[in-house]
């Protein structure tokens, strides 16, 4: 899937081409403590599935597509707490500004800004829900799957298809224009 897109984009390829992950930053462990601390920092009560996202909040990984999935699952369930842990691009902050409000004053997603504990905040979290519509292999999924979280990505997204394909437990892809699949 990555060699294919970077053909896509950079023409066609004269032999043998091998895809490599540029790997994990850092090792992740589950931690009940963790997890428990981190939920009642951000005022999580027990029993909410805890959805995270974290990275650079732009078109390319899909924030828009983040604030609306979580704003469909709150039409459904209470129970469900969306994170989304880096900055945010300015643009994004003026375009979804009604998203992040909530129709009902209550915004569908917490954007934490940038943070240094991700490995806290994957042990708080119960899903790592992938909305990059771009992303050739990031690193943040390997750390994910590291915590052990199931992990949901937008098929033809990037590499990550691959690994899913390869490794089913890791998680699931669905249609990156079908939002209601996640």
């Amino acid at each position: 899937t990555v060699r294919k897109g970077f053909q896509e984009f950079a023409g066609a390829l004269a032999g043998k081409t091998h895809i490599m992950p540029q790997g994990a930053y850092q090792t992740f462990e589950r931690s009940a403590d963790v997890r428990k601390r981190v939920r009642a920092e951000l005022g999580i009560a027990p029993g909410v599935t805890v959805v995270l996202n974290a990275g650079f909040g732009d078109l390319r990984k899909g924030v828009d597509k983040f604030c609306a999935i979580a704003a469909e699952m709150k039409a459904i369930r209470k129970d469900v707490a969306f994170l989304w842990a880096g900055h945010l691009h300015i643009d994004i902050k003026r375009w979804i500004a009604d998203e992040m409000a909530g129709a009902d004053g209550a915004p569908p997603v917490r954007f934490l800004g940038h943070r240094d504990d991700i490995s806290d905040l994957m042990n708080a979290a119960d899903i790592f829900l992938l909305t990059s519509r771009e992303d050739p292999f990031p690193s943040v999924v390997l750390e994910a799957t590291q915590a052990g979280l199931p992990v949901i990505a937008f098929k033809g997204a990037g590499g990550i298809d691959d690994l899913i394909a390869a490794h089913p437990v890791v998680g699931r892809l669905v249609d990156g224009r079908d939002t209601k699949a996640v």
